[in-house]
């Protein structure tokens, strides 16, 4: 009832009751719009502490903006004076010192002067020159002013029966200075209120540093099989999510909880590209009166996915023609593991044979084995030291071209040991090959 509107008609007797009624209609009206419309919309939207007192011990504000809880704006110092400094006990650990004001109770005294010292007034009272504005005589007059009654508290003494807007946390008190917590970030109606936006940053720095990795590395679709589609896709989302954070980077003022729905989609659809089981881990929830405890874990989490590079299934491993042969090739091992934990595969291509020609001939025509065996194989006719086993179904890992045909290198083979130490694997394929295309692929075994 004490929200109702006040009903106004003529000849009416005006009592101050009326028109303090006729404020807590107004201030509750726009409240509950505005706070179905827009959640958590109370915090500090700018803050900056008097680092010189802090050298004394004491906390103390040099400017803060915001909103209180209860929607009860400040301007520190352009509407009221910073409230008066906390001193802080040597003995200080780990605590939070809050921005405080009285909450208000049905039939309490909401009015004080500021000559009486109250504390648990809503408001401080004091008279201010106004001139007026419409008059060119631009005459003054005293008017009485009430200024939310701000203080600073950390104790259950100073906070009890108050509204509370976390300020700082202090870390320590180390030779009579206090020291704060750099990462604690108060609630906030605007991400440049705390390290946020630092955040955001270092974010957008690590999504684009690792879109142009992968730009460079999947630029041509046609050299890879899953893997290159999971860059390209992994890739697409980082353009987009960095397009959207650098939007954000560039707005006058952001509310944390946009920048954390940003977030936890990055997240979302990074861990689908690059975690193992393709889903995120349990992500955080938002929390407006604890900003570091609902951030940390998710900014961890996406630094983590967006270091390093995509790890990669397949690897074309290079072929180069022996000397100006057409039907002698070589692949020159720089990453031995890689050949002893893969599996191999040769691709085929000639457009002057049909493919059912290449698959029956090929295995037939051609030796593989170790460099160092090529010649004697080649020279004295001997079989191939390591067979080719025609496979209708590649692996998924491949991406499988037209107009080729697919052949894996037998592992089995006895004679697969001696790539281990070999310098290169050589591939000699006889007859005639005017057309011949040949890729060579690794399709890592699963641990």
């Amino acid at each position: 009832m004490a929200g109702n509107r006040v009903a106004w008609r003529e000849g009416m007797f005006l009592r101050p009751q009326h028109f303090q009624a006729q404020d807590r209609f107004v201030e509750g009206f726009v409240a509950a719009r505005h706070d179905q419309a827009l959640p958590y919309s109370w915090g500090f939207s700018q803050i900056s502490l008097d680092l010189g007192l802090a050298e004394l011990g004491q906390v103390a504000i040099a400017s803060a903006r915001g909103v209180m809880p209860d929607g009860t704006p400040f301007s520190i110092p352009e509407d009221m004076p910073p409230p008066k400094p906390l001193a802080i006990a040597d003995d200080t650990r780990d605590s939070i010192v809050y921005l405080t004001l009285p909450t208000r109770q049905r039939g309490a005294v909401e009015f004080a002067d500021v000559e009486s010292g109250a504390v648990d007034t809503r408001f401080l009272v004091e008279e201010h020159e106004i001139s007026d504005n419409f008059s060119e005589e631009r005459a003054s007059e005293d008017i009485a002013l009430g200024r939310p009654n701000l203080r600073l508290g950390m104790t259950p003494d100073e906070t009890e029966g108050r509204l509370l807007v976390g300020l700082a946390r202090i870390r320590e008190v180390s030779s009579k200075k206090v020291v704060f917590d750099d990462r604690f970030i108060p609630p906030a109606i605007d991400l440049r209120a705390g390290r946020l936006a630092s955040l955001n940053k270092d974010i957008m720095g690590r999504a684009e540093q690792l879109a142009s990795s992968l730009a460079r590395t999947a630029a041509d679709s046609a050299e890879g099989g899953q893997d290159t589609f999971r860059a390209f896709l992994l890739l697409q989302a980082l353009n987009r999510w960095t397009a959207v954070l650098k939007h954000l980077d560039t707005m006058p003022a952001i509310h944390p909880e946009r920048l954390f729905e940003n977030f936890l989609a990055l997240a979302a659809e990074a861990s689908t590209l690059k975690r193992s089981d393709r889903k995120p881990p349990p992500l955080p929830t938002y929390k407006h009166e604890d900003l570091q405890g609902c951030f940390d874990p998710l900014v961890n989490l996406l630094q983590d996915l967006l270091s390093g590079s995509l790890e990669q299934s397949t690897e074309m491993l290079q072929l180069g023609k022996v000397g100006k042969s057409n039907s002698s090739f070589q692949h020159i091992i720089r990453d031995r593991e890689l050949v002893k934990n893969s599996y191999l595969y040769l691709a085929v291509s000639d457009r002057s044979k049909s493919l059912e020609e290449i698959r029956k001939r090929i295995p037939a025509y051609t030796k593989i084995g170790s460099t160092l065996k090529m010649r004697e194989m080649v020279q004295s006719n001997l079989e191939s030291r390591i067979p080719l086993r025609h496979t209708t179904t590649p692996p998924s890992q491949l991406r499988i071209l037209p107009n080729y045909v697919y052949f894996e290198l037998d592992r089995s083979s006895p004679h697969w040991p001696e790539l281990y130490d070999a310098p290169g694997i050589g591939f000699h394929i006889a007859d005639e090959w005017p057309e011949l295309k040949l890729e060579l692929w690794a399709v890592k075994q699963k641990p």
